[in-house]
């Protein structure tokens, strides 16, 4: 029993250290290069320092999006975490997502919008229960 206690305080420390987030894009995924939607998730665990199994996300795409008056292919892009932003890993976050999402979508910067929301254990719930505390 105590392995099993062990585990799941680890498991529950891992999981206060997780990202979620919405990839969302306003043409079809299938214009996309293969992998681009996992090597978003990769940036994001490695600009944060992250466990990659703890970044989980979604993909919508052919949403309704419109930027400056233009309706052009954009990335509307929410990262949430758990207590872990800071304005220098936003940066390190930002600079890598932004030259990976150029480069393989050919979209110019301005039509990448990238949004950090951070959540306190209290808004999170995993396996029936809120991530109060990390023990």
């Amino acid at each position: 029993m105590k392995n099993i206690d062990s585990f799941s305080r680890n498991t529950k420390f891992q999981h206060s250290k997780m990202s979620l987030f919405s990839f969302q894009i306003n043409f079809e995924k299938f214009k996309m290069p293969k992998n681009v939607f996992e090597n978003v998730s990769r940036i994001i665990a490695d600009s944060l320092s992250q466990d990659p199994d703890y970044v989980n996300g979604t993909l919508v795409d052919q949403v309704n999006l419109s930027w400056r008056g233009s309706s052009e292919p954009m990335v509307f892009l929410t990262i949430q975490t758990v207590r872990i932003l800071d304005a220098k890993l936003n940066q390190s976050c930002i600079e890598a997502l932004y030259k990976f999402l150029t480069s393989v979508l050919d979209i110019p910067e301005d039509r990448i919008i990238v949004y950090f929301t951070e959540k306190v254990l209290s808004d999170v719930a995993i396996d029936g229960s809120l991530l109060l505390s990390s023990s």
